[in-house]
């Protein structure tokens, strides 16, 4: 299947050595471009356009069975859960910064047995979203130009779930230990240095200082806290030597470090 806009106006074709063309409304002298599509096993067919609606197709017949105003501009992308038709829901993202989302349902007034339904929508970015892609277990995901990742479960869209920002960064802190092993882990920018506490320190006062030396070591040295004082190696970035403890009873000595 295709989607363009050409100079005739906008259309929908599918087929291979027969096609059945879908016509859809314009308004004024700039025809509707149709952005996106998606097709269900059935031959259902989903579009977004430029006017901002999302609608189903019979793919067979090539008419339109229902159509929904979800956005005020145009929609850019749709996404749906791979291998879904019982009860797909399919998520819509617009040039409003706004995820939409439809769902399919059993009806049997409907010639066709089916219903489709608008869930809900979220304002989930600020800027167009450009791209929109359901999980196999059904979260949505989409990305647009204000260089935001959100995630929400397709179906949770228009019940009061907000999209949650996916973070750029990783999710983990710079600092990571093993109190069983009295061992703590810093992270620079290209290397990784590993502490190893001798004595001095119990479990929970290992997990006290964390912070305090991550915040140390990402100065440019390595600093190792301990109970009553703390020391500071003299050596630059991961290459510092090991530092000891002179104002307390902890001590604590770098087991080795890793670089890029």
């Amino acid at each position: 299947a295709a989607a363009g806009g050409g100079g005739g106006g906008g259309g929908i074709v599918s087929g291979a050595v027969a096609s059945v063309r879908m016509t859809v409304e314009s308004y004024g002298r700039q025809p509707t471009v149709v952005w996106a599509l998606q097709v269900l096993a059935d031959y259902t067919v989903v579009s977004g356009d430029s006017l901002g609606h999302v609608q189903v197709w019979d793919g067979v017949a090539g008419t339109l069975t229902q159509s929904f105003s979800l956005h005020k501009n145009d929609v850019l992308a749709l996404g749906m859960r791979p291998g879904a038709y019982d009860s797909p829901v399919v998520v819509a993202g617009g040039v409003d910064g706004k995820v939409s989302a439809v769902r399919r349902v059993r009806d049997a007034s409907r010639p066709d047995g089916w219903l489709w339904v608008h869930l809900g929508s979220e304002a989930a970015h600020t800027h167009d979203v450009r791209a929109v892609a359901v999980s196999r277990l059904g979260v949505a995901v989409s990305g647009g130009l204000d260089t935001q990742l959100c995630a929400i479960p397709a179906s949770s869209i228009g019940g009061g779930k907000h999209p949650r920002k996916i973070a750029p960064f990783p999710a983990w802190g710079r600092v990571s230990a093993s109190p069983a092993t009295r061992r703590f882990a810093v992270q620079h920018a290209r290397s990784v240095e590993l502490w190893q506490v001798t004595h001095g320190l119990d479990a929970a006062e290992v997990r006290a200082t964390y912070d305090d030396s991550a915040a140390a070591a990402g100065a440019g040295g390595g600093v190792a806290a301990g109970k009553g004082g703390k020391g500071k190696s003299k050596g630059k970035g991961a290459a510092a030597a090991a530092a000891s403890m002179n104002g307390g009873s902890g001590a604590a000595r770098r087991a080795g470090a890793a670089s890029s």
